[in-house]
């Protein structure tokens, strides 16, 4: 890592990946627009002594102030594709601006594929769909994420689309997903 590698983990939840790449080094920022989120990342942090590595911010991905070439990693897991189309393209591209040269980006978002997505062949699906479902406003088409990737002269080190069962929430069900981890070169 480089010294004072940095990282910014986009609607960080409970903070998984934050307490992951604090614990593999990062000065990690934890943003969210939950309050109470954050202060449980805070608290987990200071529980597993790594509370001078990790920072929180309440805030909207969108009205995020992205420092260009500042983090060494990024992390939205399920971001994108809570947030209109649109504003998804604009936040890809502050987020690709805010790498650094050799950071890596880590992104997941739901496909269409979901059976909770509005559009095919999600919509045609009739397979258990989350109940959180609704909170989903950009499923991503096919190929949809890595083809941003791409066009952002990213090097995709991994890409993949899958159907996986979801047992954390409510009654089990199904999600459509794409994966992408690449490195800004």
């Amino acid at each position: 890592l480089p010294i004072c590698a940095r990282a910014l983990d986009l609607g960080a939840g409970a903070g998984r990946d934050t307490l992951a790449l604090a614990r593999a080094g990062y000065d990690v920022t934890s943003v969210d627009l939950s309050e109470r989120g954050l202060q449980r990342v805070a608290e987990r942090a200071e529980q597993a002594g790594l509370g001078a590595q990790v920072g929180t911010r309440v805030c909207d991905v969108r009205e995020f102030e992205f420092e260009p070439q500042h983090y060494d990693a990024i992390v939205a897991t399920t971001v994108l594709d809570h947030i209109p189309a649109d504003d998804a393209e604009r936040v890809w591209k502050k987020i690709v601006s805010a790498l650094s040269p050799g950071g890596f980006l880590f992104i997941e978002v739901h496909t269409t594929e979901d059976p909770g997505s509005n559009q095919m062949p999600g919509l045609e699906s009739d397979a258990p769909v989350s109940e959180t479902a609704e909170q989903v406003i950009n499923y991503f088409a096919p190929q949809r994420l890595v083809r941003l990737a791409l066009q952002s002269n990213l090097r995709v080190l991994r890409y993949e689309e899958r159907l996986e069962w979801d047992y954390t929430h409510g009654a089990e069900h199904l999600h459509g997903k794409a994966i992408l981890l690449a490195v800004h070169d």
